[in-house]
């Protein structure tokens, strides 16, 4: 397997120049702004404990990095994932699973906790909260898997360009899907003014003022 990535890989670059840019980086660690290294951990802890999880492969392309005249070029492959086939299939399983702990907390009036909703222990308060997202396939196929695994319905807003292989996917994992003529930026556009007018939770993985 590795051999064959380094070589599918050394032939793709194989015209590829290398430039460089310099810069002055802040020093401090903007990522931990954003999620607190107390977020990697309860993401850690709780992504380890779903069904089906393990560790995905990390390869080790030496061919390749010795072709571009570098130390070392690492790949990392998530296509297993699951099976969902998707690079992206942790992000939004996760945040619909936060999402649903949020708003379910704020419904109780008391804090409840992610592992409770993932065993089902919240299931018919899940099962009245709608998530939907716009996607270009990989963002949609985790929510849409989330939302299956934690007992929420979904809809998946996708462009003209999507694939109907991916829009079956999504299908496959429960979701309902609305396909548009536009194009990306319209799907976002109106799964976020579908998601206001009926009191849905937009699960996103782009961005917009106002939304986080």
């Amino acid at each position: 397997m590795n051999t064959e990535i380094n070589e599918t890989m050394t032939s793709i670059f194989g015209n590829a120049t290398i430039s460089h840019v310099s810069g002055n980086p802040h020093s401090h660690q903007s990522e931990f702004e954003i999620l607190p290294i107390v977020g990697f951990e309860t993401a850690i802890e709780e992504i380890s404990q779903w069904d089906g999880y393990s560790p995905t492969p990390l390869y080790s392309l030496k061919s390749l990095a010795e072709s571009l005249s570098l130390g070392e070029v690492l790949y990392k492959d998530e296509g297993s994932r699951f099976r969902l086939g998707s690079f992206k299939a942790l992000g939004g399983a996760y945040a619909a699973l936060c999402l649903l702990q949020k708003q379910i907390s704020f419904t109780l009036n008391h804090e409840v906790n992610l592992k409770d909703i993932r065993v089902g222990n919240y299931a018919e308060e899940a099962s009245e909260i709608t998530l939907v997202s716009a996607t270009d396939g990989n963002h949609g196929l985790s929510l849409a898997w989330g939302c299956q695994r934690f007992g929420a319905p979904c809809r998946i807003y996708i462009h003209s360009k999507v694939s109907e292989v991916r829009a079956d996917a999504m299908r496959h994992l429960g979701a309902d899907v609305i396909r548009i003529k536009g194009d990306y930026d319209d799907s976002v556009e109106l799964a976020r003014n579908e998601a206001e007018r009926n009191n849905w939770f937009v699960v996103s993985d782009t961005t917009w003022p106002g939304y986080s």
